[in-house]
Order: C-alpha cells, then structure tokens, then sequence
C-alpha cells in the first residue's frame, strides 16, 4: 500500500485525485490551503499548508512513497502570482522531496497544454514540439517544468501536460457557459480551430498510473482524449445535454429551450474566419497599421500516442456522456435555477 503526498488536494482535479487514490487503497496526504470542513468518513489525511512553504507540510512529504504536485494558480492579475504560486511553488516542493524523501518512487509534476501553446499549422501538438506558450500562466507553468526537471537526475520525475480538463465541478467550464448564455448571438469569437479536451476521472486515472509506472525520470507526456473536436462538437454536445435535461425536467424546459438556442446561434469559426478574410483586406490598405486584424489561428489537438505506449493510458469517457454528466452537476448546484435567469 502506497503513500501519496498530493497537493493542491481540494481543488477541481485534486479532489477528484485523492478519492480514487483512496478508493484503490493507497494511503493519502492531501496537502490544501483549505482542507474540507467535514471530511466525513475517510481514510484520507488533510493536511492544511501552502506548497511554497515547505515547513507547513514538511515531515508528512517525508513518509511519502509518491507525489503528486497539482497545486497552481490559474488566473492571477499580476504576473508575480503566478510566478510564486507556479514556479517557486513547484521548485521549493521538489527541493523538499529531494532533501526528506529518502525513497520517493514517483514524483509527477502536473503541467499543463498551455505550457507549449497552439500549433498554427493544424498539425497536433506532441511532446517533442518546441515550446512557445500563449499566456502568463502557461509560460510560468513552463518555468515550473523546467525548475523541476533540474532535479531528474536525483528524482524520479514524469510531467503530465493535460489538454482542457472539465467534467463535474469544473468551474472554468461553468463561466464558460455563462459567457455564452448572455452573449448576444454570433458576438463570441475565438480563434482556436481545434482542440483536445479530457474529462476528469480519465485525467486522475492518468496520474494514478504514473504512480506505478516505469518511464525515465524527465518524460514529459501529454494526456487528452484521442479524437480533438472543435467549437461546433462543444457547442452541439452541450445543446444536446441541455435538450435532456429539460425533457427530464433537471431544468425548467423553456429555460433550457432558451440555452439551446443562444447556444446554436454561436459561430465562432466562422466569425473568425471572416474576421481573418478582413485581416488580409486590411494589410493591403493605405491605413493598415490603424485596422484592428483577428488573431491568428490556433490548434490545440494533442497526439497521445506516447501516453497510450508509456502508460496504457486509455481516454473512456465520450464527448456526449462528459458535457451530460457535467451539466448535470451544475444543474444540482443550482447554477440553472430560474430565478437568476430571469423570465424564459
């Protein structure tokens, strides 16, 4: 029986972690700067600290077998948040399982896609492509990467770049569809093309794995579905899943009838496709340089082949029966009640 140190243990993904880790019966560490106030009935040790100081959780990672590092900062407004809570959260961890874990078998390092940013050539995204991320957070969990990889040679370190993590409790998923319910139709645009998502218990199964794996310290894998999608395959599973749940009644029908139909009115690749034709007609006017041009066009599909090989990892959960189960966690939490809708 294993012991596992995760931290970042209350979140999205962390929590999803420690009740299958438990389940399979490892013992667990669960390492929160907010432990549940009602664990309930659980084996699982919470564990109240902050992964940048290791004095806070210092003598439980030294029992540890494996580590699992899943803390990070998402969204931050100053790009000093996240190089504290990403990069020196992630360095400080690793020093201290290389100075107090005297056998750690496997430490796995939870990045993210975002730490390579898109491809803009429609080719899928592998490991071995150069790395040129998009965003703060991505480039500090890139940082993050390259901290801990410092110490391979000492430790047995895998990184796991998951692609868009959602399933139930996803709150990001959630604004997402918050953003497309009071936009006006057609006004929201993106300019990605396509990309792989992974549902969450497919993603734990993917870390757990790793706890028991034999790869190279320093391989870096990326875990998504196989199948990318694009905007229209989101859109269309989501509409779908609303259309179920309002003929179950989980959601006020006509409220539901609503969602669906400001969600079909959506078109973001078109837009983006004609936002991008006017890019080209602007370059080639007098007054270019005073033209607001669409971004450029982004795919964010992932070759898993190397998870599949290194790990057996195998994404199970479709598209359809992902966007249903989510919703219907969002529709228990209330997040479809009426009321705060206003009148369908």
């Amino acid at each position: 029986m294993s012991r596992v140190f995760v931290t970042g243990a209350g979140g999205f993904v962390g929590s999803r972690l420690v009740g299958l880790l438990e389940a399979n019966g490892r013992q667990v560490t669960a390492l929160s700067r907010r432990p549940p106030r009602e664990p309930g009935e659980s084996s699982i040790r919470w564990v109240q600290g902050d992964v940048t100081e290791p004095d806070s959780y210092g003598s439980e990672l030294a029992q540890a077998d494996c580590v699992v590092h899943l803390a990070a900062r998402l969204t931050a407004r100053r790009l000093e948040e996240y190089e504290l809570a990403n990069v020196t959260g992630t360095e400080r961890l690793v020093a201290a399982c290389a100075a107090r874990c005297r056998d750690l078998q496997r430490l796995v390092i939870v990045s993210t896609v975002a730490a390579m940013g898109p491809r803009r050539d429609g080719i899928r995204l592998r490991e071995t492509d150069s790395c040129a991320p998009a965003s703060a957070y991505g480039a500090s969990k890139l940082a993050a990467e390259r901290r801990a990889l410092e110490f391979a040679s000492r430790l047995p370190i895998t990184i796991l770049r998951p692609s868009f993590v959602y399933g139930p409790g996803d709150a990001r998923g959630a604004g997402y569809l918050d953003t497309w319910f009071r936009s006006p139709p057609g006004s929201w645009t993106s300019p990605i093309r396509s990309l792989s998502l992974v549902y969450v218990d497919d993603f734990v199964r993917a870390c757990e794995r790793c706890l028991s794996s034999s790869v190279d310290s320093g391989t870096v894998l990326l875990i998504a579905a196989p199948a990318s999608c694009d905007w229209a395959d989101v859109r269309d599973a989501v509409a779908n899943a609303l259309a179920g749940l309002g003929s179950e009644q989980r959601i006020e029908p006509a409220l539901a009838d609503r969602f669906i139909s400001r969600i079909e009115a959506l078109d973001p690749a078109g837009r983006s496709r004609a936002e991008e034709s006017e890019g080209r007609r602007d370059s080639l006017s007098p007054d270019a340089s005073r033209r607001r041009t669409a971004p450029p066009p982004e795919w964010w599909g992932c070759d898993t082949s190397r998870a599949r090989r290194y790990l057996g990892f195998e994404h199970t959960e479709t598209l359809a029966d992902g966007v249903r189960r989510t919703l219907e966690s969002y529709a228990y939490a209330g997040f479809f009640d009426a009321a705060q809708w206003g009148a369908a």
